[in-house]
């Protein structure tokens, strides 16, 4: 372990990259790029209609994914976000950890804000940095028991059948 590593925020924490989110407007427009240039394939998905907004994760051969997200038929979610960037883009960053409290403590000690706590599922708990301390850039921190092994189709989860039955646009 070299000098920078031991202390780094991240090594404390046991943070590990996980993945990178793109918003758009529509998930189907992110398709050519993701699925038939990249090459992934679906590996989950999930309506969060609290929120308001779809979720796919597309996988690679390697392991690695992404998270395509689109918003949820009258949802303001991305309203800010797309105000600025109408195409859509990259939307966060997430890392994952063994201990959200932990990782939460030690980030407060450590002096950064925490924005956007949420425990609400077993399956998933996630705090975010506070965009003024990350130059814009939403830091998503996770403490994950989600299982990414899904073999959905495309169509079913554009379809909605994997969420709120409401096809994607």
């Amino acid at each position: 372990m070299t000098e920078s590593q031991a202390k780094s925020l991240a090594h404390i924490i046991g943070a590990e990259f996980e993945h990178v989110a793109i918003a758009a407007p529509r998930i189907r427009d992110l398709l050519p790029i993701y699925l038939d240039l990249l090459g992934g394939k679906p590996i989950w998905a999930s309506d969060n209609t609290a929120y308001g907004f779809r979720v796919v994760c597309i996988g690679y051969t390697n392991g690695t994914w992404h998270e395509l997200m689109e918003p949820l038929h009258g949802s303001t979610f991305f309203d800010k976000f797309f105000s600025k960037r109408p195409a859509g883009g990259a939307h966060h960053i997430t890392f994952t950890v063994k201990d959200i409290d932990q990782a939460q403590a030690t980030c407060e000690a450590h002096g950064f804000a925490i924005v956007g706590r949420s425990d609400e599922s077993p399956e998933w708990k996630e705090f975010f940095l506070d965009l003024r301390e990350t130059s814009g850039t939403l830091i998503q921190i996770g403490e994950s028991k989600l299982k990414l092994d899904h073999t959905w189709t495309m169509e079913q989860i554009l379809n909605g059948e994997h969420g709120n039955g409401i096809p994607s646009p």
